[in-house]
């Protein structure tokens, strides 16, 4: 969809689109790949999804993920697993 956008969030874009794709009426999408502006559309779709700040794709994936940081995988090898009983590890 777009270069810099990784692959994860390319996926969960896709995903939503499809979804909106499904939630209208068949006629609806059938007349607008009958008229040639079904592409447009979807290009919307996909627009407004990475730009607005109200859009499902924003409030599910973009804010999570600029609120959020990797899980640091030394932190957590570093971890003495002998302190941990078997049903907390």
């Amino acid at each position: 969809i777009s270069p810099s956008l990784p692959k994860e969030d390319a996926d969960d874009l896709s995903q939503i689109v499809y979804t909106s794709l499904l939630d209208k009426d068949k006629e609806f999408v059938r007349g607008l790949e009958e008229r040639g502006e079904l592409d447009f559309y979807v290009i919307r779709i996909i627009q407004r999804q990475l730009y607005s700040v109200t859009s499902p794709f924003y409030r599910k994936i973009r804010k999570f993920r600029d609120n959020t940081s990797p899980i640091d995988t030394a932190y957590i090898d570093s971890l003495d697993k002998n302190n941990l009983s078997s049903d907390e590890y």
